[in-house]
């Protein structure tokens, strides 16, 4: 009979805002104490001209019409015969019944009036009915019946519905009328470009959210103000004589403006196009900025730039770094074969200041082989956190006494990671003398070590996915302008005075990093100091043999030794130090003389790998002799093994 409408709702009780389980007051029992309550409710119940029903609530959890006025017979055409003494799926469609029963039940158990809208189909047709359930309760606060009312509300469900009709209807011919208008605010709020609108006076008529998000001001600060009045800075700037033409009736334009957004808290760059708004008739009514935001594409591009200057710059210094190597490498030599040989101390004396002006320029050369990323890295598999503790003393001695140095330990055990221990302890002093330099009045610098996983690494730094050691130096100092840190790293470039720096301590720490398989990220700003952050990658192959250094001791006397260097220079220098200590030399200029003078007719190799084999050919040599020397590793032993003998 009945089928659930959607409209169907159920809300609170309000009876008279008297709760349902409140007892009756005196004057009622005094009333029904005089009057037949069956009596009195009966009359009332009959005569109402709204439709009543009541069911009784049976301890059972059933519910059975007990009582319906004739009101509600002459509206639905069902009889007293035809519900009193029945349950409601006796006589009501299976179709709601279960809706319905969950009605009655929570009309009882919540003791809360519910309300809602049918569709039912009684003896004299098809209506809507709106229905209200009332608990009653009796004296010991149980619901023992269920008062309902229920109204026909066809003709006002019908008269809603047409008035739906007519309302959506209408509101379909004004959407109609200013559709396109309505498609402009949409593309306008939509626009990830930013869009200004303003009349001829330079008042914001618009002002988008794409702007908001660039300039962080809403369009309620700024709407029905002049450009002047929300940037008086504007007045003498290209932004505002771009405004003047536009309204003059000309274009204007501006490329790769640099402004810093203080609702980003960072630098934003976008192209800007100034055009001029006309009426209908022809007239200026106002003028029109589009403003799209190349900030991550020009990032992206400063970043390729930079990486390819970078690359250019390696190679080249890679290659002249080489070569004064191999200068330099001759002149210690000769300088050490000098202090053995000679017996006057005023030799002496000029050899070891000679030696110490080409040691210095042997350093500069470390340095730009490490920016080149050309230097041996004797790597070797260390835990940072213990390595800062061993250099702590060092570095708060490079900081000096004005400099507050303060090292914050991991929050859990840092991984290892496997790089060169000396180069790692340069590029520390480079960074720590860079922040101290900073900061010639005194400030703090913060030492901070983490791991991070491939997920938390970030998108701006060229780094390959897996687990990395971050160590980040931050300072308190000067900061660097945006322009100043895209040539942090370029070898040379540096803002001291002259004499006060090389130019080439960034550079070092980041060709250190990047030779060892990390990165180097820096994030600056003026008057807020300065923020490094050095990514090495986590060791997960690390043996206690890789752990360990083994330092080598050169033991000179008698044996062979075989000589592999293309520098004629080098090769006679090494040749007469070997000598000198007692050697029996044998030379080759390349790696395929040095494998013809051992076997004969072996495969022919280039470059140092040709050393390195025929040393893994020769692993049964327990001491200096009988062994090979190739250059970049020879040139310390020898040198402290003539330092031994000279003692």
């Amino acid at each position: 009979m009945d089928r659930d409408n959607h409209s169907a709702k159920e809300v609170p009780s309000c009876s008279a805002g008297v709760p349902a389980e409140a007892p009756p007051c005196e004057a009622d029992v005094g009333r029904f104490e005089t009057l037949s309550v069956t009596a009195y409710f009966a009359d009332f119940f009959e005569n109402s001209p709204h439709d009543l029903f009541v069911l009784d609530a049976r301890q059972d959890g059933r519910f059975v019409f007990e009582h319906i006025n004739p009101a509600l017979t002459k509206s639905t055409g069902y009889t007293y015969e035809m519900l009193v003494g029945k349950r409601p799926k006796e006589v009501l469609t299976l179709a709601n019944i279960s809706a319905l029963a969950a009605r009655y039940r929570a009309c009882a158990e919540t003791r809360q009036r519910i309300e809602y809208d049918v569709i039912a189909m009684t003896p004299i047709g098809e209506v809507i009915r709106h229905t209200i359930l009332v608990p009653i309760v009796d004296r010991s606060g149980m619901v023992r019946k269920v008062l309902g009312t229920s109204t026909d509300v066809t003709a006002l469900r019908h008269a809603e519905a047409k008035l739906a009709s007519q309302t959506q209807e209408l509101r379909e011919l004004v959407e109609r009328l200013v559709s396109e208008r309505a498609h402009s605010e949409l593309i306008i709020e939509n626009s990830g470009d930013g869009i200004i609108v303003v009349d001829t006076e330079l008042r914001y008529l618009v002002w988008n959210p794409a702007i908001e998000s660039i300039h962080g001001k809403t369009r309620d600060e700024v709407l029905g103000k002049t450009v002047f009045d929300v940037d008086p800075s504007f007045a003498n700037h290209q932004v505002g004589n771009a405004w003047r033409k536009a309204i003059s009736g000309r274009r204007a334009e501006i490329r790769d403006f640099r402004f810093f957004s203080r609702a980003r808290g960072t630098e934003v760059i976008y192209d800007a196009d100034f055009t001029p708004l006309y009426s209908r008739a022809g007239a200026i009514v106002g003028a029109i900025c589009m403003l799209h935001e190349t900030t991550d594409r020009r990032r992206v591009e400063e970043m390729l730039r930079q990486s390819q200057k970078l690359e250019a710059v390696a190679q080249l210094t890679g290659g002249v770094a080489h070569d004064f190597n191999n200068l330099l490498t001759a002149v210690i030599g000769c300088l050490d074969l000098i202090a053995y040989q000679g017996d006057s101390l005023r030799v002496t004396r000029l050899v070891e200041t000679a030696r110490r002006s080409a040691e210095r320029g042997a350093q500069l050369v470390q340095q730009l082989l490490a920016f080149a990323r050309r230097q041996s890295l004797h790597a070797v598999s260390v835990d940072i956190g213990g390595l800062l503790t061993e250099i702590e003393v060092l570095l708060r001695n490079v900081a000096g006494e004005a400099i507050d140095v303060v090292f914050v330990p991991a929050s859990v055990s840092l991984w290892r990671t496997k790089i060169d221990r000396a180069q790692f302890e340069a590029a520390m002093m480079n960074l720590v003398i860079n922040s101290r330099d900073a900061m010639p009045h005194g400030g703090r610098i913060t030492v901070r070590t983490c791991n991070l996983s491939a997920a938390d690494l970030p998108g701006d730094v060229d780094l390959t996915s897996g687990d990395y050691v971050a160590l980040a130096v931050e300072d308190t100092g000067e900061g660097m302008t945006p322009e100043i840190a895209t040539r942090a790293f370029d070898p040379f470039f540096t803002t001291k005075g002259v004499g006060k720096g090389t130019g080439l301590g960034l550079s070092m720490v980041h060709g250190f990093a990047a030779q060892s398989g990390g990165g180097l990220r820096l994030e600056s700003a003026p008057g807020v100091g300065t923020y490094v952050t050095l990514y090495l990658p986590r060791d997960r192959s690390a043996t206690e043999a890789d752990r360990e250094e083994s330092a080598a001791k050169p033991r000179g006397g008698a044996g062979a030794v075989l000589v592999v260097e293309d520098d004629e220079q080098i090769r006679a220098i090494s040749v007469e130090m070997l000598s000198s200590l007692g050697y029996r030399v044998h030379i080759a200029c390349d790696g395929n003389e040095a494998l013809a003078k051992r076997s004969s007719g072996r495969p022919s190799v280039h470059g140092s790998c040709n050393a390195r084999r025929y040393v893994r050919r020769r692993t049964g040599a327990s001491s200096m002799s009988d062994q090979t020397w190739s250059s970049g590793i020879a040139d310390d032993r020898l040198r402290a093994a003539a330092k031994r003998r000279r003692r």
